[in-house]
This record gives structure tokens, C-alpha cells and sequence, in this order.
């Protein structure tokens, strides 16, 4: 469960942006956010465990942006744990942020479904 006041999903964002995806393409255009969701919640474990700062911060940086996008607040607002990568605030969060983004991709493919 999560601790954060942030809701999962802004999900006015989430329909305006599913609204302006061409109907032939929407379902692979939110296939490939999810891969990146997951992609970059993967790499910021990897990168933290490693120490690697930049990396996690190439990591987090694009994870903003793809979440951002989506409307996934959730998951922004996890991400200020990512600021100081060698914290045990960003290595204690690492395992929760990756839930977190299964949620969030749970939720979209329910919001994004026809009916």
C-alpha cells in the first residue's frame, strides 16, 4: 500500500492524452509507456544498488518524463526518494517504486479500455 497522498493517476490527463492517440495505435503507443515505466523504474534500481549517480539520474530524469506524460503522479512524486541515489531513503524505495509503477500500469489499462 502506498503512503503517499499523491493520487496513482491525474486521470483527466490520462484521457486527454488517450483521446489524442490515433485509435489504430493507441493500444501500442501505451504498450511502449509501460515498457518504458517499467524500463526506467528497473535501471534506477540497478543504478542505486550500483551507486551510480548519474546513471540514476539519467534514470529518474527520464522516468519524470514518461510518467509526467501519462498524468502518473504517483510516481513522480515517488521519484524526489531518486534525488540523492546513495541514500538509504533512494535504496529503501527502489523495490517500492517498481510496485508502483505496476500499479500505475494496471490502472492505465483499465482507463484505456473500450466501454
Amino acid at each position: 500500500m502506498r503512503s503517499d497522498t499523491a493520487p496513482l493517476i491525474d486521470e483527466s490527463v490520462f484521457r486527454m492524452v488517450c483521446e489524442a492517440l490515433p485509435v489504430t495505435r493507441k493500444a501500442a503507443i501505451l504498450e511502449a509507456f509501460a515498457a518504458d515505466l517499467r524500463h526506467f523504474s528497473c535501471e534506477i534500481r540497478e543504478a542505486c544498488d550500483a551507486g551510480d549517480a548519474e546513471r540514476t539520474s539519467r534514470a529518474r530524469h527520464a522516468l519524470l518524463g514518461a510518467a509526467g506524460n501519462l498524468g502518473a503522479l504517483a510516481i513522480v512524486s515517488q521519484l524526489d526518494a531518486f534525488k540523492s541515489p546513495r541514500s538509504a531513503g533512494a535504496q529503501s524505495a527502489s523495490p517500492s517504486l517498481e510496485a508502483l509503477v505496476e500499479q500505475t500500469i494496471s490502472r492505465m489499462e483499465t482507463l484505456s479500455a473500450p466501454g
